[in-house]
């Protein structure tokens, strides 16, 4: 008898296991099918590699309008995903990791999370519009410190320093924010003003690039913050160029600037002087193509993530350029 209870206990423990594993199948083939159809639009010099939605089937677990994006030394992808007010992980690949941050007006809590950064050391910076402040987490996910700034957009860590651009300005903090170093700008239209910064990169001390989203246009400062250059409708040295809302800037190895778009659905790419631009993508919901896209990082070997954000989306996406 005791044999037989053996026996009975044995298969339902196996019952059991098949059970949790086919859950485990339909819930994973549930969450493919809950995904857009994967139809790529193809591009010359550009490559999809892969979007990340969210990491499961409920609305609560997908992204809903991802503003920006960077990526830590290790290639993981950070994205704000500011409808639901947080901060979500993924790999390279496109596994979900971890989340930072939930929304609420509390310490480590976010209202509208915009702009992110990664820093070498693994921080990680985010700033919230809204609420007022930048948020400072540690390369494990747990909160620092948080420091108030006026409507904060876009922070970027470079060369032990922090960079931040809010409504009008570029400040540049130590990297506790405890420190105001320098400050460059102000509201207007005239270089060296700003309208809105919500793009910002530096690769180097005379290298500091800026998305002036109002004025439609990329200014690319020096140390002390004089334009150097500028993509726009009023370029200097002839560099003009018809941009609807240019709302991120990166660079890569070769000091090519990279510009998304938001209302040309379109990521443009420049030579370090301004020249010979490419553009690449347009306006749909195919994987490949943008619709009111909003930040952007470099993760190297022509890789660039894009916030692709009215499509609810990241999309990692592959660059030749000649």
């Amino acid at each position: 008898m005791a044999g037989i209870n053996v026996g009975v206990r044995s298969f339902l423990r196996l019952a059991l296991g098949v059970l949790i594993i086919a859950v485990i199948v339909l819930s994973y083939v549930f969450y493919r099918l809950s995904l857009p159809p994967v139809e790529v639009f193809n591009s010359r010099g550009m490559t999809h590699i892969l979007s990340i939605y969210g990491y499961g089937s409920r609305p609560s677990q997908q992204l809903k309008r991802p503003h920006d994006v960077a990526f830590d030394k290790r290639g993981n992808i950070y994205i704000t995903d500011a409808g639901h007010r947080r901060v979500l992980v993924f790999s390279s690949s496109g596994r979900f990791l971890r989340q930072l941050g939930k929304a609420g007006a509390g310490p480590g809590e976010f209202v509208t999370p915009l702009g992110i950064s990664v820093g070498g050391d693994g921080r990680v910076y985010v700033a919230d519009e809204s609420a007022g402040k930048v948020v400072i987490f540690d390369a494990r996910g747990k909160l620092q410190r948080e420091f108030r700034v006026m409507m904060p957009l876009k922070p970027y860590v470079f060369g032990g320093r922090l960079y931040l651009a809010n409504y009008a300005f570029v400040n540049v903090y130590d990297l506790n924010g405890r420190y105001l170093i320098d400050r460059w700008g102000g509201k207007g239209k005239a270089g060296g003003r700003f309208d809105l910064p919500t793009g910002l990169a530096v690769a180097g001390k005379d290298e500091i690039y800026v998305a002036d989203l109002n004025n439609r246009r990329i200014q690319v400062l020096d140390r002390r913050g004089k334009t150097r250059l500028t993509l726009g409708p009023d370029g200097t040295k002839g560099r003009s160029w018809d941009f609807g809302l240019p709302s991120g800037v990166v660079t890569d190895e070769k000091k090519r600037i990279y510009v998304v778009d938001a209302f040309a659905h379109e990521l443009d790419v420049f030579q370090p002087d301004g020249t010979a631009p490419a553009r690449f993508s347009r306006e749909g919901q195919k994987e490949g193509e943008l619709y009111y896209p909003a930040g952007i990082a470099y993760g190297g070997q022509g890789v660039v993530a894009i916030a692709d954000k009215f499509n609810d989306r990241v999309q990692l996406l592959r660059i030749e350029l000649k």
